[in-house]
């Protein structure tokens, strides 16, 4: 069966062998069902629920939603479907992500069918009272059922950290790593453009948070008042004690031990929402935290925005955080990502040069610097690290499938031409040991290119 998407005023039309559906979402009489042996369209509300459940698990996630608004039978039917698509929204005022989780309390395996996850970011924003999320309250008997959960899968995957502002009802970010245990199917998923800040502004909103903290009027002065880290203290149990970092960030979990719903995933993207990023230190999100994810087994996509390795005052290698983690990371199997995009990057050539070692199935590689905050090199070290993706990429990835802040693959050839580095398996020594010319060493590079591609295929 095949499915033309529909939009808002376009009918969708499926096709299943010789039969046919016409959709129209506007108009519940227009679903029809068009038999080849007969002019006359019969209507699609006379299928047995059944046939309509076939038809509808065909849809993308965007026509079905659609589809749910056509009439109340659709509604209906759809309701009994297996949820495969989740967009968890992040602080929306109808609590929508702790209403998720509740219901996961009570059926812990209404989660196994979601197959895509994404992630909507909709914190307190101080001009918009409308957004002020109140806390959420937890029931005593939903309590109870997490306490049931804590040796099996809260203490086994969370921090306890994590675990609080769970209970604490504020930051409802600190969900996802608790419903990415109940995921273990989970195909692809997107963290949408990050919002790390707890709120839409710098610093701390007073009317804000009076009333998303439910903080009476006579408390409000000593509630709010700020901890060593300038952090008020009926805050900081809702947000990671480092700014700029997600509690997902510190739940991805290892090689050996991820979430559950990271240990099968193929398609992995984060971004940042530079608009709402308050730090006077960091440069983005820390690159250590996308380590993990690069050593998923079976992950096939990632994209990534806005990652750090560089803050104010100095930076720090992925090297060095490899050394920081210890045996997290020895012995690690070469990552199995194909397609790697790195926008808004903030790192320095050095990480490149780390993240090709770990690599060796690559086909498309993107890369865009912010050079607002990394200062990079690239007719030195990005060339370095993009030969160094080259060669452990040999049989899968082509210098044509690279691209690095929209420059040539002319470009690259002829800083690698000029590194007069003899190790290199394209370069030509002549004569007395001089090297060949340019031209040949251009000629020989594509050369080296097509043979690994070629062995690859065989």
């Amino acid at each position: 069966m095949s499915i033309l998407p529909f939009r808002s005023s376009i009918p969708s039309i499926a096709t299943a062998g010789s039969r046919m559906f016409v959709i129209d979402h506007t108009q519940p009489d227009s679903l029809l069902l068009v038999h080849p042996r007969s002019p006359q369209m019969a209507n699609i509300l006379t299928l047995p629920n059944e046939i309509l459940l076939g038809v509808f698990e065909l849809l993308d996630g965007l026509s079905l939603a659609k589809t749910k608004k056509v009439c109340n039978r659709f509604w209906k039917v759809i309701r009994q479907m297996p949820v495969r698509f989740y967009a968890l929204n992040i602080d929306e005022p109808g609590h929508s992500a702790w209403k998720f989780m509740r219901h996961l309390l009570n059926n812990p395996k209404a989660a196994s069918h979601i197959t895509e996850l994404a992630v909507e970011w909709n914190r307190r924003d101080p001009e918009d009272p409308n957004t002020w999320t109140e806390r959420w309250e937890w029931a005593e008997a939903e309590l109870h059922r997490m306490q049931e959960l804590e040796e099996e899968i809260i203490n086994k995957y969370l921090t306890p950290e994590t675990y609080e502002a769970i209970k604490g009802g504020v930051n409802s970010e600190a969900l996802l790593p608790l419903i990415l245990c109940f995921t273990e199917n989970l195909e692809c998923l997107d963290l949408g453009e990050a919002v790390l800040e707890l709120f839409n502004c710098e610093g701390w909103p007073e009317a804000c948070m009076t009333k998303a903290l439910n903080i009476k009027p006579d408390d409000a002065e000593q509630e709010f008042k700020e901890g060593d880290n300038g952090v008020p203290t009926i805050i900081q149990t809702h947000v990671p004690e480092e700014d700029c970092v997600l509690w997902f960030h510190l739940n991805t979990g290892y090689f050996g031990s991820y979430l559950p719903g990271l240990a099968r995933l193929k398609k992995f993207t984060h971004r940042l929402y530079d608009k709402i990023f308050i730090s006077e230190d960091k440069w983005g999100w820390r690159a250590d935290y996308f380590l993990p994810i690069l050593f998923i087994p079976g992950i096939e996509e990632i994209t990534i925005g806005g990652c750090a390795t560089e803050e104010r005052g100095g930076g720090y290698s992925l090297d060095m955080v490899m050394r920081w983690y210890g045996d997290k990371f020895n012995n690690m199997p070469d990552s199995t990502v194909k397609k790697l995009i790195i926008d808004d990057a903030r790192m320095d050539d050095l990480n490149y040069k780390i993240l090709a070692f770990y690599t060796c199935c690559l086909e498309e590689l993107y890369i865009s610097n912010n050079y607002a905050y990394a200062k990079m090199f690239w007719e030195y070290g990005t060339a370095h690290a993009i030969r160094e993706f080259l060669q452990r990429n040999s049989k899968t990835l082509s210098l044509d499938r690279i691209s690095v802040d929209g420059r040539s693959s002319d470009d690259w050839l002829g800083k690698f031409y000029e590194y007069d580095i003899d190790t290199d398996p394209w370069v030509v020594i002549e004569g007395e040991g001089e090297r060949g010319t340019y031209e040949k060493f251009v000629e020989n590079f594509w050369a080296w290119s097509k043979k690994e591609m070629m062995l690859a295929s065989d």
